[in-house]
């Protein structure tokens, strides 16, 4: 495939399986081989494994919404700069829902293979999402 449609293929997965909340989309954009890697050592593998991934996001942020900011391809790796944004209103690894709309920039590294997505690094800003859900305290400081 070219760069275009793997371009392509991790648009429709930020844009329609998770922002739009269309899970029935798994079979087509997630290989059966799929590894997912987060912050942590954190490893999840197959379609079930990104369906963990998805539902721990979804239920703490049922309203969730990624704004894909550039991407960018080559051969059959994307990155892509995004925004992750929602309303902290589910349980997060254990963190109580605060009710606090949360904003955090990510980017992720998706291996495209065959028109699906066979493995992700998805590096989450963790510091400012648990600031933005008030769980740390962030002292900002102007630069001198």
């Amino acid at each position: 495939m070219s760069t275009a449609q793997n371009k392509a293929v991790v648009k429709r997965f930020m844009n329609e399986l998770i922002t739009e909340n269309r899970p029935e989309l798994i079979e087509e954009l997630i290989a059966e081989e799929y590894v997912y890697h987060g912050g942590d050592d954190e490893e999840y593998h197959g379609r079930e494994g990104f369906r963990q991934v998805l539902d721990s996001y979804r239920h703490a942020f049922p309203d969730l919404r990624l704004q894909i900011h550039r991407m960018v391809a080559q051969g059959d790796m994307v990155a892509t700069w995004y925004t992750f944004s929602g309303t902290h209103r589910g349980d997060l690894n254990g963190i109580e829902p605060t009710g606090r709309q949360v904003c955090s920039t990510s980017v992720q590294f998706a291996t495209v293979r065959d028109g699906q997505i066979a493995e992700e690094w998805d590096l989450v800003d963790q510091f400012s999402l648990l600031d933005a859900m008030g769980v740390v305290e962030v002292h900002r400081k102007p630069i001198e």
